[in-house]
């Protein structure tokens, strides 16, 4: 009996670091990409527009969310982020993996 073969999908990961955390996602992102994985970083508007904004033209998808000041962020952010998530599975790249920072520790919550 011969074996199908079928195209392996490509895991893809969403990545939500903190701020603090930028250097050492960007290295793990790099790792990634060498291990066949699809991975995207969600960030905030204001590092999106300072920080990122020389990674927009690699293979790194980059999404951003609101940036609220903190107490509307614990209330805008999985709002937002919920968004994305879905938005991601209609346009047919739905997230296999998550990565988040302990910061925001609703993105568990709301990947479920």
């Amino acid at each position: 009996m011969a074996k199908e073969n079928k195209p392996r999908k490509i895991p893809h990961v969403l990545i939500n670091p903190s701020q603090g955390h930028i250097n050492t996602i960007l290295q793990f992102v790099k790792h990634l990409l060498f291990k066949d994985v699809k991975p995207a970083i969600v960030i905030t508007v204001f590092l999106f527009n300072s920080s990122f904004s020389d990674l927009s033209s690699t293979s790194i998808d980059l999404y951003n969310i609101s940036d609220a000041y903190l107490p509307i962020f614990w209330s805008v952010g999985p709002k937002s982020f919920a968004a994305l998530i879905k938005k991601l599975g209609e346009t047919g790249h739905p997230v296999d993996a998550l990565i988040y920072d302990g910061f925001m520790p609703w993105a568990l919550d709301v990947a479920k």
